[in-house]
């Protein structure tokens, strides 16, 4: 004779299932979420990483001024939203067409704006060749170093490019995690 399935085991063995069910739901949803935040995470790095490298290429390939009287480095004050005080720079450069160093000179402005640190060459006729933003950064704090080695925060020399400029970025979020600075030895620097 054959024992059939009661009532109760039937209900049972539905609830372990639905159970398991949900399980298995919970663990696929948060599989899709993390692989989602990890994607966020790996092109925000990444786009951090191709701005990292643009700043330095131009900032280490600075050049003089491509003519007389022109301002070859400046550095000014400025703020964001009227509250958060940072710096802004331009300088000319070589850096932004491959091979690095080899292309027409560019007036290179590194300057925080609400929208993040945003960087601009403009090339020899007025246009805007290049334009990006860092939107992760909130403000940009700069200290240079001139020809005998010491490191200030003001560059009053109109005539002279830094030997070094060191830029320390500050997030727009997460204030418990501040980036590493940005440091590199000038191109005019490596010849002096």
């Amino acid at each position: 004779m054959r024992r059939a399935f009661t009532l109760v085991e039937v209900v049972v063995a539905l609830v372990i299932a639905g159970l398991l069910a949900l399980a298995a739901r919970a663990v696929l949803v948060a599989g899709i979420d993390t692989q989602e935040r990890l994607q966020r995470h790996a092109t925000i790095t990444e786009g951090d990483a191709r701005f990292r490298a643009l700043v330095v290429q131009a900032l280490r390939h600075m050049t003089d001024a491509p003519a007389v009287g022109l301002t070859p480095f400046v550095l000014r004050d400025t703020t964001i939203a009227d509250t958060v005080p940072s710096q802004a720079v331009e300088f000319y450069s070589r850096g932004l067409s491959q091979p690095a160093g080899t292309g027409s000179v560019m007036r290179i402005r590194l300057v925080p704006t609400d929208r993040g640190l945003t960087i601009t060459a403009i090339d020899a006729n007025g246009r805007t060749a290049l334009e990006g933003v860092a939107p992760g950064i909130a403000a940009m704090h700069v200290r240079l170093q001139n020809r005998s080695g010491e490191w200030v925060e003001a560059w009053p020399l109109t005539l002279q490019t830094p030997a070094a400029v060191a830029l320390d970025l500050v997030p727009l979020r997460s204030p418990g995690t501040v980036p590493a600075p940005i440091v590199v030895t000038t191109q005019l620097a490596v010849g002096s």
